[in-house]
Order: C-alpha cells, then sequence, then structure tokens
C-alpha cells in the first residue's frame, strides 16, 4: 500500500509536467518576424493610418507615391549598372591591340623572294601588278578629291559671269574691284592663286549668288510682266495705235456699244483697229 501511495503521488507529478506548455520552435520564431514586419513598418512610418475617407485617399496616395518612388530607384540601379558595363566595354575596346597596316613589299623584296624560291615568279609578278594598280587608283581617288573644289569654284564664277555683265568689260569699276580684292587675298593674305580665290573676290564684291540669282529671277519677271502687259494693249494687227487710229473718230454706234460694255481704253482702240482694218479690206 505504501508502494500505491507513491506511485499515486507521482502520476500527478508526471501528468502535471506533460501538460506544461514546452516551447515550440515555431513559436520562438515568430517574434522575429513579427519583429521583422516592426522594422519594415518603422521604416515606413510615413503611411497615413485611420479609416476615414480622407485618410484612406492620403494612405492610397502615399502607396502610390512610394511605388513611383521604388520604381525610379530601380531604373537608377539599372542604369548604373548599364554605365558600368558600358565602362568595361569601353576598357576593352582600348586595351585591344591595333592591327598593323598591311606591309606593302618592294620591287627589290618581290624579286629577292623570287630567287630565294620563296615565291614563284608569275605570283611576284601578280603582286607587283596589283600593287601598282591599287597605287593608281588612290591617286585617280586623291586627285579627283582636290579637284573637286576647283570644280565648284569655276562653275560658280561662270554663273557671276551670267548674271553679271560687267564682268566681260574689264575696264569697268566694278571688274576692277573684283581684281583689287583678288590681288589683295592672294599677296597680302596668302590665298591661292586660282580660281578658288576669283570666286571669293566676286563674292565679296557683288554679293552672294543666290542673292544675286534672286534678283535676276526678280528683273526676267518684272520685264516679262511688261512686256505681256504691252502685247495686252496692242490692236489687232499687232499694230500699236497712232495718232490716225484715234478711236474718238469711231462711228457713235461702237462707242454706245463700248460704253454699255465697260471696254477699257486699250480695248476699244484694239476693235477700233481691227474694224479699220476690216473696212480698208472691204474697199480694197
Amino acid at each position: 500500500m505504501a508502494d500505491e501511495s507513491v506511485i499515486t503521488q507521482d502520476v500527478p507529478n508526471e501528468a502535471s509536467t506533460a501538460l506544461e506548455p514546452t516551447e515550440d520552435p515555431a513559436a520562438t520564431e515568430s517574434p522575429t518576424v513579427e519583429s521583422a514586419s516592426v522594422d519594415e513598418s518603422a521604416s515606413d512610418q510615413g503611411e497615413p493610418g485611420g479609416s476615414s475617407p480622407q485618410e484612406i485617399r492620403a494612405r492610397k496616395e502615399y502607396r502610390a507615391r512610394r511605388g513611383v518612388e521604388k520604381q525610379l530607384e530601380s531604373e537608377r540601379i539599372e542604369r548604373v549598372r548599364l554605365e558600368e558595363r558600358l565602362r568595361t566595354l569601353e576598357e576593352v575596346r582600348t586595351q585591344q591591340p591595333v592591327a598593323p597596316p598591311e606591309k606593302i613589299f618592294t620591287p627589290a623584296e618581290v624579286q629577292t623572294a623570287i630567287d630565294a624560291g620563296q615565291v614563284s615568279t608569275a605570283d611576284g609578278m601578280a603582286y607587283l601588278a596589283k600593287i601598282e594598280a591599287k597605287r593608281v587608283i588612290d591617286q585617280e581617288r586623291q586627285a579627283a578629291i582636290a579637284l573637286k573644289p576647283f570644280e565648284r569654284a569655276a562653275t560658280e564664277v561662270t554663273e557671276y559671269m551670267t548674271h553679271l555683265p560687267w564682268t566681260k568689260d574689264q575696264n569697268s569699276s566694278e571688274f576692277q574691284e573684283v581684281k583689287r580684292v583678288y590681288q589683295s587675298l592672294v599677296q597680302d593674305y596668302g590665298f591661292a592663286n586660282d580660281i578658288r580665290t576669283q570666286r571669293i573676290a566676286l563674292e565679296r564684291v557683288a554679293g552672294s549668288l543666290d542673292k544675286l540669282k534672286q534678283r535676276s529671277q526678280a528683273a526676267t519677271q518684272t520685264r516679262q510682266a511688261r512686256v505681256d502687259a504691252a502685247h495686252s494693249e496692242t490692236p489687232a494687227g499687232g499694230s500699236i495705235p497712232t495718232k490716225g487710229d484715234d478711236i474718238s473718230k469711231a462711228p457713235e454706234h461702237m462707242k454706245r456699244i463700248w460704253d454699255a460694255t465697260n471696254l477699257t481704253p486699250a480695248q476699244r482702240a484694239k476693235e477700233w483697229g481691227y474694224h479699220q482694218k476690216t473696212q480698208a479690206r472691204k474697199a480694197g
């Protein structure tokens, strides 16, 4: 019986021990998560709280602003990465060795290689022909490039002479002024003694070629307008009315028709001239 009492006393102790709350690993981790969320909210303390419409709207605006800020920060980080990548690529490019220019062998070097049996005579001659052809082509290309300014200057000097009649008179004051400017450019300022400097001298005396063309075109249009106007006032038969063709001598019925139709004096003279020629043909 004594033993039973001992056992009876021990059981509650074990049960109570078993029922005591033990430390759960998940429970121990939860405070860490909570503390992390607290830290995050601490860094985000500017977010408004509350449940009123104004507070909800303020909270939405705040979150939208935070989203934009995060996007801008992400773009900034990406831009920094791209700049760093470009800098690395530029360093690699500058560090790459520059290929040396292709060596061109002289005829003597080619003949030495032929004599030594390093290349055949045919290959050596073909190489020399290729090098000579390349040299000629390069010279022609450089000559064409150098000739372009001369060709342009010659074309524009011809255009100046077309629009400026005094360029054909060496005794004119304008021509003498161009000559003086040309000599000054060559002797005082070291300009080339060729047609390019002639073009510059013409521009300094006569002005811009474009403006000169515009003035010439305007003058041509004015002359043509005057010719057209004179032609429109010429009576039939192509003769200009003289004193003998005075419309005052026209019969009264013609004058009444002219007045009724509001004809101009030029139109009346034209009809009167036509009437006179018709009468002359009938009389003949």
